[in-house]
């Protein structure tokens, strides 16, 4: 919504704003009342407070049961809901659903050519990445972790990383033609010892 210039419109935010990174990046998060999230839990006292005329919800993969029930909790406060979804929701994954959605906000915001832009600019990132790495042989294809370093995804100093599993990350495998390095099932917290491990495996 910043980049479409429409943070004026904001009465309140989520997930983002529980982010240390993004609190600095987005100082005007700082402003606004924290609702929660679907992954820590939303506060839907604090929702109705805020009176939102439209609440945007992103869906993880990993938190489907949590986000359907905050959908349906928030629709039951007369609030219209727009629920926006990671690509790999979709039975084949493609970024090019990112662009749907930005264009979508684009509409609801009256910003179709500042969300026209910003789908062009990425584009332009993709393809190029796309066609530097189309030729790499399955064989080639290096080994790369995902993960995320920070206290909103850790539970003690010994875990400090948190991976996301191919499933999750298969939209970046498939687009940079690499292969996920931990092949286990679902969004997990690890341990700095099991990753070290796992890299030098």
């Amino acid at each position: 919504m910043l980049v479409l210039g429409v943070e004026d419109k904001l009465v309140g935010s989520a997930g983002l704003s529980n982010s240390s990174t993004a609190r600095y990046l987005i100082p005007e998060l700082n402003k606004l009342p924290d609702v929660g999230s679907i992954t820590t839990g939303i506060n839907y006292e604090t929702v109705a407070t805020v009176d939102p005329d439209l609440v945007i919800v992103r869906k993880s993969v990993y938190f489907q049961d949590q986000g359907d029930k905050a959908v349906e909790t928030i629709e039951s406060l007369d609030i219209p809901v727009i629920v926006l979804r990671d690509p790999d929701h979709f039975h084949i994954s493609d970024i090019t659903t990112i662009y749907q959605e930005i264009g979508l906000l684009g509409r609801i915001f009256n910003q179709t050519e500042s969300a026209q832009k910003l789908i062009d600019e990425m584009d332009i990132g993709v393809t190029s990445i796309t066609e530097r790495t189309k030729n790499i042989k399955e064989e080639d294809r290096p080994r790369v972790l995902f993960f995320g370093l920070g206290s909103s995804g850790t539970r003690n100093k010994d875990e400090v990383v948190v991976v996301w599993a191919k499933e999750c990350a298969s939209t970046f495998t498939d687009l940079l033609n690499i292969k996920s390095a931990y092949e286990g099932i679902g969004r997990n917290v690890l341990s700095a010892e099991y990753v070290l491990n796992l890299i030098q495996t």
